[in-house]
């Protein structure tokens, strides 16, 4: 009895442990998304910074 507990567990702890592998490589890809979308929204802020800092003559050129 005390040994199909053990067996039990250890599957359980191996189920549990390619559970938390797959949350550990999801979690990487979402913050590899996250940075791409930093890089992005500095880059989109440049742009509008630039805009707002034209003249009106360059913002018609512009839009």
């Amino acid at each position: 009895m005390l040994s199909t507990s053990v067996d039990n567990t250890n599957d359980l702890l191996y189920k549990k442990e390619i559970e938390l592998s797959d949350i550990k490589f999801k979690l990487a890809n979402q913050q590899n998304a996250m940075g791409k979308l930093d890089f992005f929204y500095s880059q989109f802020r440049t742009w509008a910074d630039e805009f707002d800092n034209s003249t009106m003559e360059q913002k018609k050129m512009i839009a």
